[in-house]
């Protein structure tokens, strides 16, 4: 997987320990653009202390 700087990624699972665990590191120490999460029955809501929806 090649990802840029202009790369948007979606996080399967977002709200689940692991996933969601992964999604924080990815985010504050590499940078990486997550732009929303995919979570079953969890529409709708926002993530901790990011401004993302999970779908």
């Amino acid at each position: 997987m090649n990802l840029t700087p202009e790369s948007k990624v979606l996080v399967q699972g977002i709200t689940e320990s692991p996933a969601s665990t992964r999604a924080a590191l990815m985010m504050k120490a590499y940078g990486t653009n997550v732009v929303a999460g995919v979570s079953p029955g969890r529409g709708g809501w926002k993530w901790r202390e990011f401004r993302f929806l999970i779908w």
